[in-house]
């Protein structure tokens, strides 16, 4: 089983082959945590991943978002107990309506909606 280090890196490798994020803007969303090396260093993957999440909801409108998830559930639930902060930062997007909101939490993997829907619509 990968250590969450090689999780991680096989996650910023998928997000570069899919050209959801490029080197420049993985750095740009991980600035805080001294970019990809700060987050390998002190060991702050559910941070990494809430970052990246964040810095795609700035870069990508609603429908982007339904996309990625669908094209991406496999991966997703992969290293389920850091990726589910990932999924989670998703839904936190600025300007998000709940019907959005809860169209994009039924898409994702399953494993992560009765949490998330508890958490977004309680």
């Amino acid at each position: 089983m990968p250590s969450q280090a090689e999780y991680f890196k096989n996650f910023i490798s998928t997000l570069k082959d899919q050209k959801v994020l490029n080197d420049q803007e993985i750095e740009e969303a991980l600035k805080y945590l001294d970019g990809i090396k700060g987050v390998f260093s002190d060991k702050f993957f559910i941070s990494g991943y809430e970052n990246l999440a964040w810095f795609i909801c700035k870069k990508f409108m609603v429908q982007r978002l339904k996309e990625f998830i669908k094209q991406n559930t496999e991966m997703l639930v992969q290293d389920k107990g850091a990726r589910f902060y990932f999924v989670q930062a998703l839904l936190e997007k600025p300007g998000i309506t709940d019907p959005e909101r809860k169209e994009l939490i039924l898409i994702a993997p399953e494993i992560y909606q009765t949490y998330l829907l508890g958490r977004f619509f309680r």
